[in-house]
């Protein structure tokens, strides 16, 4: 048995349906559902067995593949998907998608023997209303619960305030509830978890701009320190480079949607270039055959990191009030 995370919640099974030709074929075509949701592949990526690296890898599965998907881990850290007709996961980071994600079916279907973590969870009151829609609008109401107290999953959620509507697994459905029917929750914050907000070009943006903003902050802070040792006339280690930053990977599509955050991510593709930059600079030095490091290289390391820093400043100044007017979260 392959284990993923705690042992805490032993994952719950579903049966598939099997057609064969007659009884004495053994081979068998496994039908999965039309979710409407479908992901691309943004780099070779592995598709596994299950949600984890420690899954046996199926194939390796090219980049700009569109696949439908089927599943997905309550954190949507995993993707269930169906390439070549066979079901597989893949890690989420590595995919974009379209469709209703957070409508996918928790765990996904058929899946491997494996304990899992459960990732967050709370206490439903009694007289909570259960919604099949986020936007928790009179009419919209499918049940109510009878008794409070009882321990359930959130699974998703919308924007991030004092009150916002949250995705439940509630009697093995998925509903939305709102946050204020909900308390003592655990398992990590409700950050976490996977935002609706995904759907409109403002909040994709949004959600990707201060991943984006965060990593390259700290991506500069630690080359810039490397630097720094050495204009000091401190040893470095050559194995202290570190990994150079991707291109933006909000793509100009929502961009073009939402124009007002065009200089902002004009900032933010300056400032991961020249981190880039000294990055480049620094590995280009490791590499010559006797590694060693003249005051102009310092210099010209430290011109990229400066620029690099007041871009992202410049970015980030712009981007607070942005993040502030969002629209569908009023944040």
């Amino acid at each position: 048995m392959k284990i993923h995370g705690m042992t805490i919640v032993l994952l719950l099974f579903w049966t598939i349906t099997v057609m064969g030709q007659d009884a004495t074929t053994e081979s068998a075509t496994v039908v999965y559902p039309d979710t409407g949701v479908y992901v691309t592949t943004q780099d070779l990526v592995s598709l596994r067995e299950g949600p984890s690296q420690n899954f046996d890898r199926i194939t390796v599965v090219p980049d700009s593949v569109t696949i439908p998907a089927i599943g997905r881990t309550p954190n949507s850290d995993w993707v269930q998907v169906v390439y070549d007709g066979e079901a597989g996961w893949i890690a989420a980071h590595f995919l974009v998608w379209s469709g209703e994600f957070i409508n996918l079916q928790i765990d996904g279907y058929d899946p491997q023997p494996y304990i899992r973590r459960t990732a967050l969870q709370a206490n439903i009151k009694a007289g909570a209303i259960l919604y099949d829609d986020f936007t928790l609008s009179f009419g919209d109401e499918v049940g109510v619960v009878d008794s409070g107290g009882e321990l359930i999953e959130l699974t998703g959620r919308l924007g991030l305030g004092t009150y916002m509507p949250i995705q439940i697994v509630y009697k093995g459905e998925l509903y939305w509830v709102g946050s204020w029917d909900l308390i003592n929750v655990r398992g990590g914050q409700i950050i976490k978890l996977l935002d609706m907000t995904y759907r409109y070009a403002y909040g994709r943006i949004t959600g990707g701009l201060s991943d984006e903003l965060s990593q390259g902050v700290g991506r500069l802070n630690t080359i810039e320190l490397l630097w720094l040792d050495l204009q000091a006339g401190r040893t470095v280690q050559c194995s202290r480079v570190p990994r150079f930053l991707s291109a933006r990977r909000t793509p100009d599509s929502d961009i073009n949607q939402e124009p007002q955050f065009r200089v902002m991510v004009q900032a933010l593709d300056t400032a991961i270039e020249s981190t880039n930059t000294a990055i480049s600079l620094f590995d280009d030095a490791c590499n010559r055959a006797e590694p060693f490091i003249t005051p102009d290289d310092i210099i010209i390391a430290l011109e990229a990191v400066d620029t690099a820093r007041r871009n992202y400043n410049l970015a980030s100044s712009l981007f607070n009030p942005l993040l502030a007017q969002d629209p569908f979260t009023n944040q």
